[in-house]
């Protein structure tokens, strides 16, 4: 096992390396598909991705194309960090909260509402 570092969207991420034993691979097609089902699950486990540290002009972007879709309700496309997953959805800012520092978004293709860690943020987009 080892890491190796990405650049994605202007973040550097650091990211482990998933080397799957031969095998385990080879007992797959004896096994029941719940079993195999559990087994992706672990493997996804693996695939862990640590945030990494965003340019000051990246930033920048962020926070403006935030405010700028909350102020003419535009939808954005936002990639973030949730735990050691990286997530992206579409969504539509309806607030900001400047002391918790974090966004509230509705998705749109569920149409739920969730709030945003500011400093998760990887990279936004308006579509």
């Amino acid at each position: 096992m080892g890491t190796y570092v990405l650049n994605v969207g202007g973040v550097v991420v650091e990211k482990e390396r998933n080397i799957k034993k031969r095998g385990t691979i080879k007992w797959t097609s004896l096994m029941l598909s719940e079993h195999i089902e559990m087994l992706k699950e672990v493997w996804k486990e693996d695939e862990r991705v640590k945030k990494g540290l965003i340019a000051e002009d990246k930033a920048v972007e962020i926070d403006f194309l935030i405010r700028r879709a909350l102020n003419d309700s535009l939808p954005v496309r936002v990639c973030y960090f949730i735990g050691d997953s990286l997530r992206e959805e579409s969504v539509k800012v309806t607030a900001v909260d400047a002391t918790d520092k974090k966004i509230k978004v509705i998705e749109l293709t569920y149409k739920y509402e969730c709030m945003v860690d500011i400093h998760a943020i990887t990279d936004i987009e308006i579509l």
